[in-house]
């Protein structure tokens, strides 16, 4: 029996070293169609710059067609580790630019970035700071989402494409607010409150590996700390717009402790340890209950600042 479906065009985005995350989100795609396309009647296609390229070129300028190929497309998955990307002439990298085109457009735009350990010489320092200064950007706008192995991504992308998914195609099936003004707030929430639940989610799976782990690092413990406190404030801004001044309240709280937990000192004595990942411990359950909240705030369609 035949039937109608909408097809949506992924952009698979990214430099050449994460080309084991690459063939991964094509799995995933190909899973998400193989349980949602008769139920959701919509289709996922991947597009790789390097395939459509070949069977779109034409005589077109590659830079121009690279930008069309991106035009076309609905949602952009970028994924990135050490280098930035090919440096096309009028931009830092063709990903880069991809991904300004869908901000603009106002598309769908899923970035990540790799936590897995790099051998230092065979980084390219110049694409690496370049990467960075990209990053930092990225999180200011709340774009970001971390992943320190290839099973972490890949249970992180395949959770997060379904929840995209079924907000983008009840968006264009009509079945959400009717209100144009309202659909883009709440949606802007949405996002934000859900970056910030699986923010957390991901930081207490860290902590308690580190805390875990034989032999223990103190170094790695404070690390994690101190790369959650960064992403936190990355989202500070936007989490004021949404939450309440009590939730705000209890979020600067466990920053000032998280930073002053970083200039916790270690000595010979097992107290000063065992006080360390208990103090640890205590941060991130009261983060876990903050993101608790608001994700049966989510859940229920209110907010905590309504």
């Amino acid at each position: 029996m035949t039937f109608q479906a909408t097809v949506y065009r992924i952009l698979i985005a990214s430099p050449n070293d994460v080309m084991a995350e690459r063939k991964i989100i094509q799995e995933i795609i190909s899973s998400w169609n193989a349980t949602y396309f008769s139920k959701m009647k919509a289709l996922l296609l991947p597009v790789l710059w390097e395939t459509h390229i070949v069977q779109e070129m034409g005589g077109r300028p590659k830079v121009a067609l690279n930008l069309q190929i991106a035009k076309d497309c609905d949602i952009l998955i970028g994924t990135f580790w050490t280098r930035i990307g090919t440096d096309i002439g009028f931009a830092e990298s063709r990903t880069i630019e991809e991904i300004k085109e869908f901000q603009k457009a106002g598309k769908p735009v899923m970035i990540y970035f790799s936590s897995v350990p790099v051998v230092p010489s065979s980084v390219d320092l110049k694409q690496y700071e370049k990467l960075m200064r990209f990053m930092d950007d990225c999180l200011n706008q709340g774009l970001v989402e971390r992943y320190d192995s290839i099973i972490d991504f890949r249970e992180k992308l395949s959770r997060q494409i379904s929840s995209k998914m079924v907000k983008i195609h009840k968006i264009q099936e009509g079945e959400t607010s009717k209100d144009s003004n309202e659909t883009p707030k709440k949606e802007f929430k949405d996002l934000i409150i859900q970056k910030f639940c699986d923010l957390i989610e991901g930081y207490i799976s860290n902590w308690t590996r580190e805390k875990n782990s034989k032999p223990t690092s103190f170094d790695d413990g404070k690390q994690v700390l101190k790369d959650l406190t960064r992403e936190i404030l990355s989202l500070k801004a936007p989490l004021i717009k949404i939450f309440n001044k009590e939730i705000i309240k209890n979020i600067d709280e466990i920053i000032s402790k998280l930073e002053k937990l970083q200039k916790h000192r270690l000595y010979l004595d097992p107290k000063s340890f065992r006080d360390f990942w208990k103090l640890g411990d205590e941060i991130f359950t009261s983060l876990d209950s903050i993101a608790g909240k608001v994700r049966k705030d989510i859940h229920r369609h209110t907010y905590p600042k309504d």
